[in-house]
């Protein structure tokens, strides 16, 4: 192989990898430069190799139009080289400084948590249902009262399946459970389960401190019973005169209709008829008593268009008397699974004495109250 057969592969071979060297020393612009000033050195090269010639050949004369075209020629092909790569130079160099002005992408919210252990969800549960019982004087709930208060170790997400610690806790026997509904209730933290269940926590009662023992002239405490708000419901105002029944569908701040319970009773000696609602352990039960107090007209019409009149003679009068003719009270009573606060029942009271109704709240306390009268009624 010739000598400058050698040097031309030499020279291609480390022309073919300066490129990407120039590029990782210099950067983009720069290299850019320094490849546009090699290849315009390398066509000026190029056509001073071609023009040249040697002392010993023959010379081609030309014209003068010749000369000037192919001189036009170079400049052309020499200009538009030289502003092709000024172009990219300035394109690159512009796109350079324009991503580094611009802001950093802000990275995207993480996902939420996943579900803790299910012991540990149980726990967290267990130490709601605590504080529930220490609020409400009472262990026996729906699952979605726990949530109508403000509690302590409130998680930021979706970290427990409540439905799912409940029967785990049921299963360790902390817990009964008495009835299952299909019904929406929102979390603190947004969520919302579909099953809820009415349970009662034996065990928390016994984790509760200890009172003195009691002296032995005052009776023991009676046993809770499974007696419920819903029992009361359906118990009172029964054996009035005329007692109906039914149900009916209010809108809530979420759009969709929540089922409630309503009757109408009326009663002759004395003459009275009272009108009465059950709100069952809904996340918008206070929403729920406030659009009760614009259902009146409604159910009384429902009432009077429907009803089958009792009849009754009252002693000492030999007319026959009907409840037809008994006019509404104004009493409204509404049994809640839970307590409002002082600040609510003011509200509700106010409201409904505004659209001439008496309005009588009947919940925990009530129940309770129930219960130890049941209790002590089996002794």
């Amino acid at each position: 192989m010739a000598k400058e057969t050698k040097f031309g592969y030499g020279f291609l071979l480390a022309g073919t990898g300066l490129p990407y060297l120039i590029d990782k020393l210099l950067g983009p612009v720069l290299a850019l430069i320094v490849a546009s000033a090699c290849m315009l050195g390398g066509i000026g090269f190029l056509l001073a190799g071609h023009l040249q010639r040697d002392k010993n050949e023959i010379r081609m004369r030309r014209g003068p139009m010749a000369t000037i075209g192919m001189f036009a020629l170079i400049g052309s092909v020499s200009g538009g080289v030289v502003g092709s790569l000024t172009g990219a130079i300035w394109n690159i160099a512009h796109k350079n400084r324009a991503s580094e002005s611009q802001p950093l992408p802000v990275p995207p919210n993480p996902p939420p948590p996943l579900r803790r252990p299910i012991a540990a969800q149980a726990d967290m549960l267990w130490n709601w249902i605590e504080q529930t019982i220490a609020l409400t004087k009472t262990n026996e709930m729906w699952l979605s009262q726990i949530f109508q208060n403000q509690l302590d170790h409130i998680p930021a997400g979706p970290e427990v399946d409540v439905p799912a610690a409940l029967k785990n806790l049921a299963s360790e026997g902390k817990v009964q459970i008495l009835e299952l509904a299909s019904r929406p209730y929102r979390t603190w933290w947004g969520e919302i389960f579909q099953e809820d269940i009415r349970f009662i926590a034996p065990e928390a009662v016994r984790t509760q401190p200890q009172q003195q023992p009691e002296s032995k002239t005052v009776s023991k405490a009676a046993p809770l019973t499974n007696l419920t708000l819903h029992d009361l419901y359906l118990k009172d105002f029964h054996d009035w005169s005329t007692s109906m029944r039914k149900t009916i569908a209010i809108a809530v701040p979420n759009g969709e209709p929540v089922n409630v319970e309503t009757f109408v009773a009326a009663e002759n000696d004395p003459p009275s008829k009272v009108m009465g609602f059950y709100v069952g352990p809904e996340y918008y039960t206070y929403a729920i008593c406030v659009a009760l107090a614009d259902q009146q007209t409604d159910v009384l019409k429902w009432y009077d268009s429907s009803h089958n009149s009792a009849l009754n003679k009252v002693p000492g009068d030999s007319d026959i008397s009907s409840t037809d003719s008994i006019a509404f009270s104004g009493l409204v009573y509404i049994y809640i699974d839970f307590d409002f606060t002082a600040e609510q029942k003011g509200e509700l009271t106010k409201l409904y004495k505004g659209k001439g109704l008496i309005l009588r709240l009947r919940s925990s306390d009530y129940l309770a109250f129930n219960r130890q009268k049941a209790a002590g009624n089996d002794h």
